[in-house]
Protein backbone atom coordinates (compact mmCIF):
# COMPACT_ATOMS: atom_id res chain seq x y z
CA UNK A 1 0.00 0.00 0.00
CA UNK A 2 1.57 3.33 -1.03
CA UNK A 3 2.58 5.45 2.01
CA UNK A 4 -0.13 7.86 2.94
CA UNK A 5 -3.21 5.56 1.69
CA UNK A 6 -4.24 3.41 4.63
CA UNK A 7 -4.44 7.53 6.27
CA UNK A 8 -6.70 7.87 3.21
CA UNK A 9 -8.74 5.20 4.05
CA UNK A 10 -9.05 5.72 7.56
CA UNK A 11 -10.49 9.23 7.08
CA UNK A 12 -12.46 8.01 4.71
CA UNK A 13 -13.97 5.55 7.21
CA UNK A 14 -14.43 8.46 10.07
CA UNK A 15 -15.99 10.34 7.25
CA UNK A 16 -18.41 7.29 6.23
CA UNK A 17 -19.23 7.10 10.05
CA UNK A 18 -19.79 11.11 10.41
CA UNK A 19 -22.40 11.35 7.61
CA UNK A 20 -24.03 8.17 9.20
CA UNK A 21 -23.42 6.02 6.10
CA UNK A 22 -24.49 3.04 7.28
CA UNK A 23 -23.89 1.12 3.58
CA UNK A 24 -20.70 2.57 3.04
CA UNK A 25 -20.12 1.74 7.29
CA UNK A 26 -20.79 -1.84 6.75
CA UNK A 27 -18.91 -1.89 3.68
CA UNK A 28 -15.64 -0.52 4.63
CA UNK A 29 -15.83 -2.63 7.71
CA UNK A 30 -16.20 -6.08 6.17
CA UNK A 31 -13.62 -5.03 3.71
CA UNK A 32 -11.33 -4.02 6.08
CA UNK A 33 -12.27 -5.46 9.66
CA UNK A 34 -8.55 -3.61 11.15
CA UNK A 35 -10.73 -0.31 10.74
CA UNK A 36 -12.82 -1.14 13.69
CA UNK A 37 -9.39 -0.70 15.63
CA UNK A 38 -8.77 3.17 14.34
CA UNK A 39 -9.08 5.82 16.98
CA UNK A 40 -10.32 9.30 16.40
CA UNK A 41 -8.53 11.87 17.23
CA UNK A 42 -9.13 15.51 18.06
CA UNK A 43 -13.02 15.22 18.31
CA UNK A 44 -14.42 18.50 20.04
CA UNK A 45 -18.12 19.58 21.44
CA UNK A 46 -20.49 21.37 18.81
CA UNK A 47 -20.29 24.91 20.84
CA UNK A 48 -24.40 25.34 21.90
CA UNK A 49 -23.96 22.08 23.72
CA UNK A 50 -20.07 22.75 25.24
CA UNK A 51 -20.60 23.58 28.28
CA UNK A 52 -23.12 20.74 29.21
CA UNK A 53 -21.78 18.05 27.87
CA UNK A 54 -18.34 19.39 30.08
CA UNK A 55 -20.55 19.29 33.26
CA UNK A 56 -21.75 15.94 32.53
CA UNK A 57 -19.41 14.31 30.49
CA UNK A 58 -16.48 16.33 31.24
CA UNK A 59 -13.51 17.88 29.18
CA UNK A 60 -11.36 15.45 27.92
CA UNK A 61 -12.70 13.45 25.22
CA UNK A 62 -9.47 11.96 24.00
CA UNK A 63 -9.00 9.14 21.15
CA UNK A 64 -12.43 7.58 20.31
CA UNK A 65 -13.12 4.23 18.72
CA UNK A 66 -15.32 4.44 15.98
CA UNK A 67 -18.60 3.53 17.70
CA UNK A 68 -17.30 6.03 20.05
CA UNK A 69 -16.92 8.51 17.68
CA UNK A 70 -20.00 7.11 15.67
CA UNK A 71 -22.42 8.27 19.34
CA UNK A 72 -20.15 11.40 19.51
CA UNK A 73 -21.10 12.66 16.07
CA UNK A 74 -25.05 11.24 16.97
CA UNK A 75 -24.63 8.97 13.68
CA UNK A 76 -27.11 6.58 15.24
CA UNK A 77 -27.59 4.45 12.09
CA UNK A 78 -23.73 3.62 11.60
CA UNK A 79 -23.51 3.08 15.45
CA UNK A 80 -26.31 0.36 15.22
CA UNK A 81 -24.79 -1.29 12.16
CA UNK A 82 -20.81 -0.77 14.35
CA UNK A 83 -22.68 -2.42 17.49
CA UNK A 84 -23.16 -5.62 15.72
CA UNK A 85 -19.04 -6.03 15.29
CA UNK A 86 -17.90 -5.53 18.73
CA UNK A 87 -18.06 -7.48 21.40
CA UNK A 88 -19.41 -6.41 24.98
CA UNK A 89 -16.32 -6.05 25.99
CA UNK A 90 -14.93 -3.85 23.53
CA UNK A 91 -18.33 -2.04 23.80
CA UNK A 92 -17.62 -1.24 27.58
CA UNK A 93 -14.13 0.60 26.94
CA UNK A 94 -14.17 3.84 28.77
CA UNK A 95 -13.37 7.35 26.97
CA UNK A 96 -12.98 10.79 28.29
CA UNK A 97 -13.65 11.36 31.82
CA UNK A 98 -14.40 7.57 32.67
CA UNK A 99 -17.51 7.85 30.11
CA UNK A 100 -19.12 4.18 28.95
CA UNK A 101 -20.64 4.38 25.57
CA UNK A 102 -23.88 4.54 27.27
CA UNK A 103 -23.23 8.10 28.43
CA UNK A 104 -22.96 9.23 25.22
CA UNK A 105 -25.46 7.57 23.60
CA UNK A 106 -28.21 8.88 27.00
CA UNK A 107 -26.48 12.90 26.26
CA UNK A 108 -27.43 12.32 22.51
CA UNK A 109 -30.85 10.58 22.85
CA UNK A 110 -29.89 8.19 20.47
CA UNK A 111 -33.39 5.59 21.71
CA UNK A 112 -32.57 3.05 19.09
CA UNK A 113 -29.07 2.49 20.23
CA UNK A 114 -29.61 2.69 23.79
CA UNK A 115 -32.34 0.23 23.64
CA UNK A 116 -30.10 -2.00 21.84
CA UNK A 117 -27.02 -1.63 24.32
CA UNK A 118 -29.48 -2.33 27.01
CA UNK A 119 -30.80 -5.30 25.76
CA UNK A 120 -27.24 -6.05 24.97
CA UNK A 121 -26.22 -6.30 28.76
CA UNK A 122 -24.21 -3.09 29.08
CA UNK A 123 -24.36 -1.83 32.85
CA UNK A 124 -26.84 1.45 32.79
CA UNK A 125 -25.85 2.44 36.50
CA UNK A 126 -22.01 2.89 36.01
CA UNK A 127 -20.66 6.49 36.93
CA UNK A 128 -18.08 8.48 35.25
CA UNK A 129 -15.18 10.42 36.98
CA UNK A 130 -17.79 13.58 37.57
CA UNK A 131 -20.09 11.02 39.50
CA UNK A 132 -23.20 11.04 36.48
CA UNK A 133 -24.74 7.75 35.68
CA UNK A 134 -25.95 7.35 31.90
CA UNK A 135 -29.39 7.78 33.09
CA UNK A 136 -28.67 11.22 34.58
CA UNK A 137 -27.32 12.64 31.16
CA UNK A 138 -30.31 12.19 29.25
CA UNK A 139 -30.96 14.52 26.33
CA UNK A 140 -34.76 14.13 26.19
CA UNK A 141 -38.23 12.32 27.15
CA UNK A 142 -37.76 9.51 24.80
CA UNK A 143 -34.35 8.66 26.06
CA UNK A 144 -35.80 8.88 29.84
CA UNK A 145 -38.66 7.11 29.02
CA UNK A 146 -36.41 3.85 27.48
CA UNK A 147 -34.33 3.25 30.56
CA UNK A 148 -37.39 3.68 32.40
CA UNK A 149 -38.98 0.70 30.39
CA UNK A 150 -35.69 -0.79 30.69
CA UNK A 151 -35.68 -0.72 34.49
CA UNK A 152 -39.30 -1.46 35.21
CA UNK A 153 -38.88 -4.78 32.49
CA UNK A 154 -35.38 -6.11 34.68
CA UNK A 155 -37.72 -5.61 37.90
CA UNK A 156 -40.57 -7.87 36.34
CA UNK A 157 -37.76 -10.28 35.24
CA UNK A 158 -36.48 -10.04 38.59
CA UNK A 159 -40.07 -11.14 40.60
CA UNK A 160 -41.35 -13.00 37.96
CA UNK A 161 -42.46 -17.04 39.37
CA UNK A 162 -42.11 -19.68 37.23
CA UNK A 163 -44.55 -22.26 36.99
CA UNK A 164 -43.50 -25.50 35.85
CA UNK A 165 -45.26 -26.92 32.65
CA UNK A 166 -46.19 -30.72 31.93
CA UNK A 167 -43.29 -30.64 29.30
CA UNK A 168 -41.52 -30.15 32.36
CA UNK A 169 -42.25 -33.45 34.01
CA UNK A 170 -39.68 -35.79 34.43
CA UNK A 171 -39.91 -38.73 31.90
CA UNK A 172 -40.08 -41.27 34.26
CA UNK A 173 -43.14 -39.73 36.42
CA UNK A 174 -45.54 -42.02 36.19
CA UNK A 175 -48.15 -39.53 37.78
CA UNK A 176 -47.90 -36.26 35.24
CA UNK A 177 -51.49 -34.93 35.51
CA UNK A 178 -50.58 -34.61 39.42
CA UNK A 179 -47.85 -33.07 38.62
CA UNK A 180 -49.97 -30.59 36.52
CA UNK A 181 -52.15 -29.87 39.68
CA UNK A 182 -49.97 -29.08 41.34
CA UNK A 183 -48.42 -26.43 39.18
CA UNK A 184 -51.57 -24.06 39.66
CA UNK A 185 -50.79 -23.48 42.92
CA UNK A 186 -48.04 -21.83 42.39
Amino acid sequence: MPPGTKQAVIDEWFFAIECDDEEMVSSMMHGDPSLLKEAFQGALYEEDIAELASELLGKTIGPLTPMQYACFVESEDAALVLADAYTDEQLGQKWGEMNTLLHLVAFNGMERLLRKLLKRGLPPNIKNKHGFRPMDCVANDGTRDVFANFRDEENANQGKKITPSLSQVPAFSPFPFIWKLFSFLF
